[in-house]
């Protein structure tokens, strides 16, 4: 029998036992302290109302090479100790610590362990899920350097699932070894090798990379791209599970891919655009809820802006790394990386490609010089841009959509606003749009390929083509 305090443990069985001084019940069994991973199963404690299991191997790798998915075992692993620590370069020393017993924990290159705290093992829990992952720079550093990253006091204050976890560091995770063949192309972001994401400071634009496995790059996403992953997925996964609302509403800005289009209408979803700023794709949600018209399911702008839900009326990055690490599960679990299932969408729907065009016109003469190039286009709107023709010219301003085969007009429907939108043929697009914070005048742009050499192609032949329209 093992004696912590006034915690009592023999042989693994489960022995509850409540001391005199308050530290609570500390259970440890075969039945009631057992998770069920993919892997296999696992034993934890419970202590205080909340479940640990420590040092659970999530991945295995040979040195400077990609993880792979641990093997599954037989039987009930213990994952009651944590798991060791990446080495670092230099030595850690005491500095007058408080109750920190875990900064000279075991070291090991084979690091790959992660820790969870929940109050609860039921599979249908649907509790929330916070991943923690610790300081240093990547150099250094581990998730158990201190007492306060375990995660018990937060999994029973807030009942959520606590995840922390380590992984290499360093030379280990990356040093770029590429230059030494194949095995090794990975090397250089060995610690860290699904996805790269990051947002703005304020949290409300999300950027990501993604992992090519077949030429072991990482793949720099557009606003674009990492939206449709998510609107994608959220309708299928709505569709799948008939949790899709009536009347479901999806909203773009008028500068947003084109993709949008098919993948809204694959899934019977009402495609919304409105002018750019997000404010916009806002009024939408406040008008369904005024007028029952729709259900509001997502809305994005191609500036790495998006909302999954009514919480806000602004794009929120927050949520959007959460849906998109939504999206990455399924993809991990179904054998694919983001960049394949952004490959499938591709294939499914086309290979839709944008792109901007920016001129920056300073000063006085600048702003001059901007409004007179929109005073010219809106005046003598081009009739081609090289062999694309303009099927169609959207004055936002004017608020006339004028067809220039037949010279019928629309009204755009939209608030007035200095932009004019061409659409060409070959589901291609171009649109001019003054900045309003900044002293440049933007073009936006979008065409529609074959494949990704075809798309990237035409776009690139597009934005040529424009330069010639406005005589730059």
């Amino acid at each position: 029998m093992l004696k912590w305090g006034n915690i009592y443990r023999k042989n693994a069985e489960a022995e509850a036992w409540k001391g005199g001084n308050g530290l609570g019940k500390f259970i440890c069994s075969n039945e009631e302290t057992v998770a069920v991973t993919a892997q296999g199963k696992i034993r934890g404690y419970l202590y205080e109302g909340v479940y640990a299991f420590q040092g659970i191997k999530y991945a295995d790798a040979q040195r400077f090479q990609m993880p792979k998915e641990t093997e599954s075992w037989e039987g009930v692993k213990d994952a009651l100790a944590y798991g060791y620590v990446c080495p670092l370069l230099n030595q850690d020393e005491p500095f007058e610590d408080v109750r920190a017993p875990h900064r000279y924990w075991p070291m090991d290159e084979n690091c790959q362990y992660l820790n969870i705290w929940t109050k609860s093992l039921d599979a249908d829990a649907a509790k929330p899920v916070m991943v923690w992952l610790h300081g240093g720079g990547f150099a250094a550093g581990s998730s158990i350097e201190q007492i306060a990253y375990e995660g018990d006091h937060l999994a029973q204050a807030e009942d959520v699932v606590v995840v922390s976890l380590n992984h290499r560091l360093n030379i280990l995770g990356y040093l770029d070894l590429s230059a030494y063949g194949e095995k090794y192309a990975n090397s250089g972001n060995a610690g860290n090798a699904d996805i790269v994401m990051a947002t703005d400071p304020d949290a409300d634009r999300l950027g990501i990379y993604a992992l090519d496995t077949k030429s072991g790059e990482y793949v720099p996403f557009t606003g674009n791209m990492s939206g449709m992953l998510i609107a994608e997925y959220i309708l299928r996964e709505r569709a799948a599970t008939g949790t899709m609302p009536e009347n479901p509403a999806m909203v773009k800005t008028i500068v947003t891919t084109n993709m949008a289009d098919p993948i809204a209408a694959d899934y019977g979803v009402k495609l919304i655009e409105v002018l750019t700023g997000f404010k916009y794709i806002g009024e939408q949600i406040k008008l369904f809820e005024q007028t029952g018209s729709n259900n509001y399911v997502f809305g994005l702008e191609e500036s790495y802006g998006c909302l999954a839900g009514t919480h806000a009326r602004d794009k929120d990055a927050v949520v959007a790394v959460m849906c998109l690490c939504e999206v990455a599960a399924w993809c991990k679990k179904h054998g694919k990386t983001l960049w394949d299932q952004m490959l499938a969408l591709y294939e499914k729907y086309g290979y839709y490609k944008e792109d901007l065009y920016t001129i920056t016109l300073k000063g006085i003469d600048g702003s001059r010089q901007i409004a007179e190039m929109m005073d010219k286009l809106r005046k003598n709107p081009p009739t081609r841009f090289g062999d694309l023709d303009v099927v169609r010219v959207r004055d936002y301003a004017t608020g006339i959509m004028k067809e220039l085969a037949t010279g019928k007009e629309e009204p755009t429907g939209l608030p007035e606003s200095n932009v004019l939108y061409f659409d060409l043929t070959n589901d291609s697009w171009c649109c001019a749009r003054p900045s309003g914070t900044e002293p440049k005048i933007k073009f936006y742009m979008g065409v529609k390929g074959d494949s990704l050499e075809d798309a990237k192609a035409k776009n690139e032949k597009l934005t040529e083509e424009l330069k010639a329209v406005i005589g730059q």
